[in-house]
């Protein structure tokens, strides 16, 4: 009788540590580590900007960006080699803050050394949207 109680609190505990698992700490950590990412608007005949963005096995997103400075953030994998991200960076415009919000889908390539996908970015300033535009990250591994 003693075994089949510890035998089943054993089952029991697994199991709850697996419903309650964040999906990143169980998913595929292909994406991890330190990516250059090019940046292209819709429209832009090439990439404006390049960021250095890290991204680690606990599904965070640490973004450098030329012109906002560090933004953070999460990842997590969608399904196969298919990563949805997001991060945001904060900035002051005249004593007031504003927020610069990422959003994108990437595909991490066969060779786990590119990535590639569409984005859309918020800027804000005191809460109110004022500009919005899309396009194209290209991400090699570092």
């Amino acid at each position: 009788m003693m075994y089949s109680i510890q035998r089943l609190s054993t089952v029991i505990m697994l199991i709850s540590s697996l419903c309650f698992a964040s999906p990143v700490l169980a998913a595929d950590h292909s994406i991890t580590g330190l990516w250059q990412i090019e940046v292209t608007p819709d429209g832009a005949p090439g990439p404006l900007v390049t960021n250095l963005a890290q991204m680690d096995k606990e599904g965070v997103i640490t973004n450098s960006d030329p012109f906002f400075g560090t933004g953070l953030g999460r990842w997590e994998r969608v399904e196969g080699q298919t990563y949805a991200v997001g991060f945001t960076h904060y900035f002051l415009d005249a004593g007031t803050v504003g927020t610069v919000t990422v959003e994108g889908i990437l595909q991490l390539a066969q060779d786990k050394q590119a990535l590639s996908g569409p984005f859309h970015t918020t800027i804000t300033i005191d809460g109110f949207v004022v500009e919005e535009f899309g396009g194209t990250l290209l991400g090699t591994r570092e």
